[in-house]
């Protein structure tokens, strides 16, 4: 029993802090064991899964590795070992390495070849590694065993989509709000007091409300779709956060904008955004692109904006818009966003100044670069979208990782390069330079995941190609 064995106490202790969200408390009580938990594999394992909590993955990664090698030569139980070799896997994952990934799923399936959760975990470190066909076997014998678990449908539904098989993989999609910690589009109260259904794209008499769901940059892709939506219902409501009005507002289909659920009117039906290619059979061959551009700076907004980057940037250099992260919260974050100092090369192009449109935390790596080039940083200045689109307007092209910036560039049609990962998301396919859903944009696509210093050098080149016509794309 643990009340005979302090050590095992103290891990339970740790395990049952890690289990309730208190991260430091367990992390203060794994510290306290010192060299004992040396000779636990359990508590290699716990250490390693607190270490990841907290968001350090190299160490997580070595005391999970640690334990695992334990594990081999004192035993451990089949279950906790390969919920072990489980969780190794998805940290090697978060550090892009797919390979030992790929290496700590097998082993974890071989020990709980009926794990559904085991499969699942497998198949993304699969799809990280585009292997395609194992990807799609492992979501396949996971949705045997858990029909009804969201997470391999809705991981299949990505991989095909990236595949451009819309198709079969809209159904699957479909299941993103049936994921755990994904909150309802539409609080459960709001439902209950008008008992109105979900909106199947059929012909509406009476109000549709939608619900701007997901990220901003899903916002502003799916915003093509509001004139659809509105031509089949008799008035059409927008429910989102008060960050996308400037974005909404482009949209005179659109009869009222909501921020706040309590000033919602009656309404018949409803459904999310994000649903709206489904609904509207989209195929990868007929994505709309026919109403780009849809969305434009204001004039106000864009004379300012233009007389700032004036004072800014000195005459006759080229401004190119540069953003390199995205939001931390976002689940593949880990992949999609770098560093400025991994974008180096950039720096090195003569005759360029680039602008910093960067929000949030990574904005204060501006202060240590030290680019040959000048880096101008307008983060601190920019407070909406509006003013996003209205320095958009003024630059020769954008640069950025795959964030909402993209998706406004594209959906203003100005010239954009997108950095992508090996693996990207699925909205820009899995190969190519194009993509039908913003033909402004231009994909560079990493050769190594994590890898970002041969992109910065292939858009580099790119740049200093384009100086004698800056209205190349």
């Amino acid at each position: 029993m643990s009340g005979d064995d302090p050590v095992a106490a103290a891990l339970e202790a740790a395990s049952a802090a890690e289990q309730a969200g208190r991260i430091d408390a367990a992390a203060g009580i794994l510290a306290g064991l010192g060299a004992a938990i040396e000779a636990r594999p359990a508590g290699l394992h716990l250490a390693g899964v607190v270490a990841a909590r907290q968001g350090d993955y190299a160490a997580a990664a070595t005391l999970m590795d640690r334990a695992a090698r334990l594990a081999e030569r004192r035993g451990m139980d089949p279950a906790g070992l390969a919920l072990l070799h489980r969780n190794r896997s998805e940290v090697h994952r978060r550090r892009l390495q797919p390979r030992a990934a790929i290496a700590a799923g097998r082993a974890a399936l071989a020990l709980a070849p009926d794990d559904p959760a085991v499969l699942n975990n497998l198949a993304l470190a699969h799809f990280d590694a585009l292997e395609i066909d194992a990807a799609l076997d492992c979501y396949d014998r996971a949705i045997a065993l858990a029909p009804d678990d969201p997470a391999p449908h809705f991981g299949r539904g990505e991989v095909l989509l990236s595949l451009g098989d819309y198709a079969r993989g809209w159904p699957g999609y479909g299941w993103r709000f049936r994921l755990p910690g994904v909150p309802a589009p539409v609080p459960a109260a709001v439902l209950a007091q008008r008992r109105v259904r979900r909106w199947q794209g059929r012909k509406l008499a009476g109000t549709l409300l939608l619900v701007a769901d997901q990220g901003f940059g899903d916002v502003v892709q799916f915003a093509r779709y509001l004139p659809w939506a509105a031509a089949r219902a008799t008035r059409l409501v927008v429910a989102a956060s008060a960050e996308m009005l400037p974005v909404l507002a482009a949209f005179p289909q659109v009869a009222e904008i909501v921020t706040d659920w309590d000033r919602l009117g009656e309404f018949a039906a409803w459904a999310v955004l994000s649903d709206l290619p489904a609904l509207a059979g989209t195929l990868a061959g007929t994505i709309p692109a026919e109403m780009l551009p849809y969305l434009a700076a204001g004039h106000e907004d864009g004379m300012r904006w233009r007389a700032r980057l004036d004072e800014l940037c000195a005459p006759g250099l080229r401004r190119v818009g540069l953003v390199w992260a995205g939001r931390a919260s976002h689940p593949f974050d880990f992949a999609r966003s770098a560093s400025l100092a991994a974008l180096g090369a950039l720096g090195q192009v003569a005759g360029v100044a680039w602008v910093a449109l960067q929000l949030g935390g990574p904005e204060a790596q501006v202060a240590g670069q030290s680019w040959r080039a000048p880096l101008v940083n307008l983060g601190p200045e920019i407070e909406s979208y509006a003013d996003t689109m209205a320095i958009i307007a003024g630059l020769e092209r954008v640069v950025t990782v795959d964030t909402s910036v993209a998706h406004v560039a594209g959906a203003m049609g100005r010239p954009c390069w997108l950095m992508l990962p090996r693996r990207a998301d699925w909205r820009w396919g899995l190969r190519g330079a194009d993509t039908p859903w913003y033909p402004a944009l231009r994909l560079f696509r990493q050769r190594r995941l994590g890898d970002w210093g041969p992109v910065a050098a292939e858009i580099a080149a790119a740049l200093e190609a384009t100086a004698a016509t800056p209205a190349a794309r």
